[in-house]
């Protein structure tokens, strides 16, 4: 989502980027220039207590990343320090093992980051760790800060509702803004410029459907419970099942995407080809698709505006799922037998090309323009 942001804005501003986690990767393999976590822990003198944290964290196979050993104990150790700092060592601790990462809100580091970089604009996605840290950082050092929601937000609503939180939110449609404005965010907050991720979809609009026809499954390690069990289990390896099953008897090819943030299967099979999203661009993964299937992925919505039939998963955990069929022919899988025939219904569907305007990242540019002006005016 912000990739295509980075160098029309170096082409007026200097861009400062720090890379969380798996962004890394994203920006190595294109050449961008970017400030690692593990970067800013030994600028900001906070390599000792990291290392410490972080491999006690390794250890304990709390949450485990799909991060080298290096970067995991960096990141781990950061959080933990961090959390070390708001809680006691003892307190933090606890609180780790009982939540895994879902405990993780750096504000120290975070402040600590704004410092040092002085910006005169944060801009930044709705995650939930170290960008809603620094956001909250910038905003008590009073330095604007535009945040990109590029979904439906389900938890995260929590931060966004809030107006001290960013000086605009960026969302996707105006039902998304209607969300946020029912969980009390002004709307003067919240500007509809769509997702700039999107603008690039045209390309695959009016790619024929290969032969044989290629189903893609949209990952995600989202918990459910199989029929007659009582114990949760993650959706993806049964779906995955069913669908190379489907595929044997349908003459079907299954692109396997998995989510960046879920443990890739290994899983060998005549008709399973595997995208990592580390190697594998999502438009290369659409392209010449007959069907998409995934639960609440964002890149499902990608699929609907690149004219590709979706097909959802509707028995999970979830309770908030994108409106996907505002945007695109829907099916609805209430369970794994039902997603076979959902899939054939969806491929039955005819292609069609959405009339969409590839202008998010203009939208997004001009607010970055408008809240740079307000900044300097102040």
């Amino acid at each position: 989502m912000l990739l295509p942001l980075i160098a029309p804005l170096r082409k007026r501003h200097r861009v400062d980027i720090i890379a969380i986690n798996t962004a890394a990767d994203a920006l190595r393999r294109r050449g961008i220039a970017f400030t690692s976590v593990s970067e800013l822990v030994d600028r900001l003198g906070w390599r000792e207590r990291v290392q410490r944290w972080g491999h006690k964290a390794m250890a304990s196979n709390v949450g485990a990343l799909t991060l080298s050993q290096e970067e995991s104990v960096t990141y781990l150790g950061m959080n933990l320090h961090d959390l070390a700092l708001q809680q006691g060592d003892e307190a933090a601790w606890a609180i780790y093992t009982q939540q895994g990462r879902g405990a993780f809100h750096p504000v120290h580091f975070a402040r600590q980051v704004v410092e040092h970089f002085a910006p005169d604009l944060v801009l930044a996605t709705s995650a939930p760790r170290l960008e809603r840290a620094i956001v909250e950082a910038a905003g008590a050092a009073s330095i604007p800060s535009l945040v990109l929601v590029d979904q439906y937000p389900a938890h995260e609503l929590q931060w966004l509702k809030s107006p001290g939180f960013a000086t605009r939110l960026a969302v996707l449609d105006g039902s998304v803004q209607q969300m946020i404005v029912d969980e009390g965010r002004p709307a003067d907050d919240i500007v509809v410029t769509g997702n700039p991720a999107f603008d690039a979809l045209d390309a695959i609009r009016h790619v024929p459907r290969a032969v044989p026809p290629r189903i893609v499954y949209l990952s995600q390690s989202e918990p459910f419970a199989p029929a007659g069990s009582p114990r949760h289990e993650p959706v993806n390896g049964p779906v995955l099942k069913a669908l190379l099953a489907a595929a044997e008897r349908h003459d079907w090819v299954v692109v396997y995407r998995p989510h960046p943030n879920e443990q890739q299967m290994t899983m060998q099979h005549p008709r399973l080809v595997t995208h990592r999203s580390g190697a594998v661009g999502l438009l290369d993964s659409f392209h010449g698709a007959a069907a998409a299937v995934t639960e609440t992925s964002t890149a499902g919505i990608q699929a609907l505006l690149a004219g590709i039939p979706l097909v959802q998963l509707g028995f999970t955990r979830r309770t908030r799922r994108p409106p996907f069929e505002q945007f695109g022919s829907t099916q609805i899988a209430a369970s794994v037998v039902d997603l076979e025939p959902a899939v054939c219904s969806a491929l039955a569907t005819p292609s069609h090309s959405p009339q969409t305007s590839e202008q998010a990242t203009a939208n997004v540019l001009h607010l970055v323009e408008d809240l740079m002006g307000s900044s300097r005016g102040q």
